[in-house]
């Protein structure tokens, strides 16, 4: 019986899944170690863990770039994807200033990750709100794992930015089923979420008027 084309890419997508509270697991001296044979480690190693599975199953045809968001979309899809992406980057942005917690680039792997999950389980279910709703539960029960590893409270500011990243994140690609526009989103919200950016933008307005 042949294999059908979601198993692969489903697989990768588990184990991409228990990657992140995998690691955690680990000694503090596995990694001590790791980092003073290879000094690159540290830095590399989240982007790997995080981008590198997606990548590997793109590139071997494990995941469809279509079910991923890179190709199928028309120019009115992208114009209306990019206001949605906007809008939504800069409610995340204000809610994690209001928060009082600042968004890292880091986190950038996180949408290629959920991404890589929602493009998995979407062949399987064969309906994307579906496939929307397993990659955020996926997402939700790895972020609450990884916090009681650190032994951090799942439901503080940390946890609540994570359900608005999360869940902005899943309404985007419901709406705009655009990888890149994801990059978009959370781009606009680290912008948006910078203290002084209302006084910035009030400031150039009024310099506008006066030009």
């Amino acid at each position: 019986m042949a294999v059908t084309p979601f198993v692969p890419g489903l697989i990768l997508a588990l184990a991409a899944w228990i990657l992140p509270p995998a690691l955690r697991l680990f000694p503090p001296r596995f990694f001590s170690a790791a980092a003073a044979r290879a000094p690159w480690l540290p830095a590399w190693a989240p982007w790997i863990c995080n981008i590198g599975p997606a990548y590997l199953g793109l590139l071997l045809g494990w995941i469809s770039t279509r079910d991923y968001g890179i190709t199928g979309h028309t120019p009115a899809e992208w114009i209306l994807g990019a206001a949605a992406a906007i809008l939504l980057g800069i409610l995340l942005g204000r809610i994690s200033n209001r928060l009082k917690y600042g968004l890292g680039w880091g986190v950038v792997g996180d949408e290629a990750r959920w991404t890589l999950y929602r493009a998995a389980a979407w062949p399987l279910v064969a309906h994307l709100p579906l496939a929307v709703a397993a990659a955020l539960t996926a997402a939700g029960a790895e972020f609450a794992f990884v916090r009681k590893l650190e032994g951090g409270p799942v439901f503080d500011s940390i946890g609540l930015l994570f359900l608005a990243h999360a869940g902005c994140s899943a309404v985007l690609f419901l709406l705009t089923h655009n990888f890149f526009l994801a990059m978009l989103f959370y781009l606009t919200a680290v912008v948006a979420s910078q203290p002084d950016i209302c006084s910035r933008v009030a400031g150039t307005a009024a310099r506008i008027r006066k030009q």
